[in-house]
């Protein structure tokens, strides 16, 4: 949501956001075509961010942190 803030269309918006969390590299529209240039600095920045939690598995760092997750069960 934050990208689409910035001027892009929502589809765009969110096709960014996937390619960046699954490395695929490809997006719909502008972005898809003409490639990350024609993005503002802070486009940019929720894009970057967007790349390290998708490298860092934050799904998988959320359940390490759940309490249920280091209660034996008996």
């Amino acid at each position: 949501m934050g990208v689409s803030f910035d001027g892009l269309q929502l589809l765009e918006s969110f096709s960014l956001t996937a390619s960046c969390m699954s490395s695929t590299g490809c997006a719909f529209g502008e972005v898809g075509c003409r490639g990350f240039g024609i993005l503002s600095d802070w486009s940019k920045l929720m894009a970057a961010l967007a790349m390290l939690f998708g490298r860092l598995e934050f799904i998988t760092l959320l359940a390490l942190l759940r309490p249920e997750f280091w209660i034996k069960e008996k």
